[in-house]
């Protein structure tokens, strides 16, 4: 029997929030052009996406989710924090 888990909706994240991943090296708006050159971006994605659900989205049990469902919901919280996503969204209409 497979239990339902609610997904919680992608939020924007704090200046408080942001900050915790700056310090935690992942926040690539603040890494440094060499670093960046030498991470692999699936690897910098998981990282993050890892990071944002299990500390900015405590209660959920995140071990028996599909990946591509937590890389969904980090990428929307990512781009909410620093609004792109309404700017994407912007664009396609145009």
């Amino acid at each position: 029997m497979t239990t339902k888990v609610e997904i919680p909706q992608a939020r924007a994240l704090t200046r408080k929030e942001l900050r915790q991943m700056k310090e935690a090296g992942l926040d690539p708006v603040y890494m440094d052009p060499e670093q960046l050159k030498k991470e692999v971006v699936l690897s910098l994605n998981q990282r993050m996406a890892d990071f944002i659900v299990d500390k900015f989205y405590p209660g959920v049990d995140w071990d028996d989710i599909d990946n591509s469902v937590i890389l969904e919901l980090a990428d929307k919280t990512y781009q909410l924090s620093y609004n792109r996503k309404e700017k994407q969204d912007e664009e396609v209409k145009n």
